[in-house]
């Protein structure tokens, strides 16, 4: 969603919320239905806060295939000199 310039509706799980800012989506707690419910009528009702070139751009930058396999060929590299 982020690369195509949507804001994101995510919960408090893992690694999710360090990507996660007010400007390109919202967290919530697990399971949690009317926070659900309630996060997308305000996303529907404050559409113009989110900036759907800055949310692609960071999306391109922290997620396309390029930055994710450098993340990992770091991590490999890593692991092997151990």
């Amino acid at each position: 969603a982020m690369s195509a310039g949507l804001p994101i509706v995510a919960t408090t799980v893992g690694g999710i919320p360090e990507h996660i800012e007010p400007w390109n989506g919202k967290l919530l707690p697990p399971r949690d239905e009317k926070a659900l419910t309630d996060a997308l009528a305000a996303m529907l009702r404050e559409k113009d806060t989110f900036d759907p070139v800055r949310i692609s751009t960071y999306a391109s930058a922290n997620f396309s295939y390029e930055a994710v396999v450098k993340k990992f060929d770091s991590i490999y590299s890593k692991l092997l000199k151990k």
